[in-house]
Order: structure tokens, then C-alpha cells, then sequence
């Protein structure tokens, strides 16, 4: 996958018709390394980014992907700001975990209560005092208890559960108030204290509390998955409203808050589509039509039908990144790697369903479209992805149809054969994309 920082600096250096000579050397003196800069090309290639300004080559990151860090605002005494908030925190948490059970209703609101007016007082004196970062744990610190503290107001004191008595599911609609109502505070914390975290604690908090709300409609149904079913839904359609918000904010200016905003829809889509499809939440309104399916096809077709949303997901962002939402580069990828994993992952579960031999076939064309598109749009997820799973098609078509004829040994030994076939043809290709770039 290509660094963010060095896509959108190789995008805005070629829309301003910079000599790609130019920019390579430029990259490479700072630590780039060839490959790396090379996919960067490709991809930035007939992309457009309205930006005025390139600025200075991003500095390179270490080998296992995390930003080198600046050391240069670390400070003893913010380390050990840092580690003060950090233990009397954990302090916090487990000195309520010990007595939760023992305490009245009034006492466990007070318990959340009291850690979140101290850190929001700490916070407060410290920001008045110009020390905005160390300020800023308190206040997050403050801004997280928020949610729990609503929650023990609205269930434990003002006891809101009587709207939904439905023994263990009651919690949900408290949950979903408490939720919404500190999600309208990290808002307004956002425009008054102007700290881009704030963004998303806001994006977060939308979207649990709709999926807690949703999942509180349906908490009069004994049946535990209908209610997790509910709650993934909500999550999945809150989760499409904050990208959206998002992608305003990127438009709009707002990079840095865009760019943390976009963490917790993409973490919600991610997890909400894995869950409906594991659930067979995609395929179940139409098993009225289709009462002759087997649990295996509702299970398989369901996680496909997840994958080509997250497939399609990818392809809006990388639709959208010529039209400025330059923050999207890095779920374009994710996405669709995650789209292609899915997608392959039910394709085998119904090629090996009943051990019909139409339903293989299905699957291997399916392996083999995605090797195709990975070939010919240069995606390389989609390339490595359907190659491991030709591997796996080849070892599970042997033990299936060929082991009592010929051996286990020689089945090894020919998918052993067709895998070293499949790893030259790839070694090919990837040579050709190389002279070709």
C-alpha cells in the first residue's frame, strides 16, 4: 500500500506538470525507496488535485509503517504529565471495577462523575495557563468518561431503562442517548477548544449510539443475534453519514480534522459489513424465496455480497480523489483489499459447499476475475489475493476428486507443481509492471 503522505505529494507535484525525474530524485534523497516511489507514480498518474502548493518531500517513514517520531516536543515533564493522567486513569477504572457491584445507584454516578469534573477542571486551568498540550489529556481524558457518566445518569439515577424493560437488552437505549447526547459535546468542544480530536471522539460516539439506539428497537426479541444484527446495521448506516460528513470537511479545508474523521466510519464499514455477512445478514430477506438454500450458500453469499459493497466502496474513493478528497487515498487500498478477501473468502465457501463440482468452477472463475482485474488495473492486493486462494483451490480441488485415484503424496506433489507455475508467471509480471512504469 502506498504511503499516504508520499501519494499526495507525487499527485500534487505531477498536476503542477513537475518533471517526474525530478520529483523521483527529489524523493530518493530523502530516503524513498525505488518500488515505493514507483507505485506512488503509478497510482498519482492521471489523477488531479487542485492544490496551489506542493511543499517539501515527506520525510520517509521507518520499515514497519509508523511515522518517524518527532522528539523535538518531548519533554520530561509532559512524559511525566502523560504518565500521571495515564495511572490515575487506570486507578480510576479499576477502584469502580472492584466496588461497581456494592455501590448505590447514586454512588456509581458519582464514582464517573467525580473523575470527569476533575479532569475537566485540570484541563480547564491548564488551558487558561497556556499549556494547551498537556490541557488536551485532561480534557480527552474528561471527554471519554463523558458517555459513562450520562449512561450511570440515565440508567442508574433516572432509572430511563422502564421505556425498554427487556431484561438484558435494556441497557441499549441509555447507552444510545448517552452516546448522542456527549457526541453534540465533542462538537461544540471542537469549535471552542479547536482541537481536531475532538472530531473523533464526535464521528465515534455517532456512530455507536445509533447502532445502540438501533439495536434498542429490537430489544424485546429474545434472539441475542437479531439485536446484534440491529445494532450492525445502525453502525453500518452511521457510519456512511460520518464519512459523508467527513468528506465535507476535507472539501471544506478542514484536512487534519477530515483525516481523523475518516478513522471511525472506515473502522465501522470494515467492521459492520465482516459481521452482516458473517450473520447472513445480506442474503436472509430472501430466504422466503429461496427455502431450498443450505446454510452453507446463505453463509458464502452473504460474505460475497459484503466484499463487492467494500469492493464498491473503494472504487467511490478512488472516484473521489481527483475531486480533492485526497484523504481517501489510503481506504481506496484497504477497502479494496478487504473487498477482495471477503469477496474470495465466500466464493470458497460456496465452491466448497456439498462438494458440487459447478459450485468449484464458480469459485475458481471467480479467483480467476480477480486475477485478471489485478493484472490489468495493476492492483496488486487483488493480484496476491487471488493467487493465494488459486493455491488453496488447487490443494482443496485435489483432496476433493483426486486423492483416492492418485494419492495424497501426488496430489501435494502437482498443487506443489502448479504453485511454483503460478509464482514464475507472477515474477513475470511484476517485472513487466516495473519496465512499463
Amino acid at each position: 500500500m502506498v504511503d499516504s503522505e508520499l501519494s499526495r505529494y507525487v499527485i500534487r507535484s505531477l498536476i503542477l506538470s513537475r518533471n517526474e525525474a525530478l520529483v523521483r530524485a527529489e524523493l530518493e534523497e530523502v530516503g524513498w525507496d525505488e518500488s515505493e516511489i514507483d507505485e506512488a507514480l503509478s497510482d498519482a498518474r492521471g489523477l488531479i488535485d487542485p492544490v496551489g502548493q506542493v511543499g517539501a518531500p515527506p520525510a520517509r517513514r521507518q520499515a514497519y509503517g509508523l511515522p518517524v517520531l518527532d522528539v523535538s516536543r518531548i519533554t520530561l515533564g509532559r512524559v511525566l504529565l502523560f504518565i500521571g493522567v495515564l495511572i490515575i486513569v487506570c486507578a480510576a477504572v479499576f477502584f469502580v471495577a472492584i466496588n461497581w457491584l456494592q455501590w448505590s445507584p447514586v454512588e456509581r454516578f458519582l464514582a464517573l462523575l467525580g473523575p470527569m469534573l476533575l479532569c475537566a477542571l485540570c484541563g480547564g486551568v491548564l488551558m487558561r495557563i497556556e499549556e494547551r498540550v498537556t490541557a488536551t489529556y485532561f480534557l480527552f481524558a474528561a471527554g471519554l468518561l463523558m458517555p459513562f457518566v450520562l449512561f450511570a445518569a440515565s440508567s442508574e439515577v433516572l432509572k430511563f431503562e422502564f421505556l425498554f424493560p427487556y431484561g438484558e437488552h435494556s441497557s441499549q437505549f441509555p447507552w444510545g442517548v448517552a452516546l448522542l447526547v456527549s457526541t453534540g459535546a465533542y462538537v461544540l468542544s471542537r469549535r471552542y477548544l479547536g482541537h481536531p480530536g475532538w472530531t473523533f471522539l464526535a464521528g465515534l460516539s455517532a456512530i455507536l449510539g445509533i447502532g445502540a439506539l438501533s439495536s434498542a428497537a429490537f430489544a424485546a426479541s429474545s434472539e441475542e443475534e437479531t439485536v446484534v444484527r440491529a445494532f450492525m446495521w445502525g453502525a453500518l448506516i452511521a457510519s456512511g453519514a460520518v464519512a459523508g460528513v467527513a468528506a465535507r470537511l476535507e472539501k471544506a479545508g478542514g484536512k487534519a480534522e477530515a483525516r481523523l474523521l475518516y478513522v471511525p466510519p472506515a473502522f465501522g464499514l470494515a467492521v459492520s459489513l465482516l459481521a452482516l455477512g458473517m450473520m447472513g445478514a445480506f442474503v436472509r430477506p430472501f430466504l422466503n424465496e429461496m427455502p431450498t438454500w443450505h446454510d452453507d450458500l446463505l453463509f458464502g453469499g452473504s460474505i460475497l455480497i459484503a466484499g463487492i459493497v467494500s469492493l464498491a466502496l473503494a472504487a467511490g474513493a478512488s472516484a473521489l480523489m481527483p475531486q480533492g478528497y485526497v484523504e481517501l487515498s489510503p481506504y481506496r487500498s484497504i477497502f479494496g483489499a478487504f473487498g477482495c478477501i471477503l469477496s474470495l473468502f465466500g466464493g470458497m465457501v460456496i465452491g466448497t459447499s456439498d462438494n458440487v463440482m459447478s459450485r468449484e468452477f464458480i469459485w475458481l472463475g471467480l479467483i480467476l476475475a480477480f486475477i485478471y482485474l489485478g493484472q490489468r488495473m495493476r492492483v496488486r492486493s487483488f493480484l496476491f489475493v487471488g493467487t493465494l486462494f488459486l493455491v488453496i483451490f488447487v490443494f482443496q480441488f485435489g483432496f476433493e476428486h483426486f486423492k483416492d485415484q492418485i494419492g495424497w503424496p501426488l496430489v501435494l506433489f502437482g498443487a506443489g507443481l502448479v504453485s511454483l507455475a503460478l509464482g514464475i508467471i507472477a515474477e513475470r509480471m511484476s517485472r513487466a509492471w516495473r519496465k512499463t512504469d
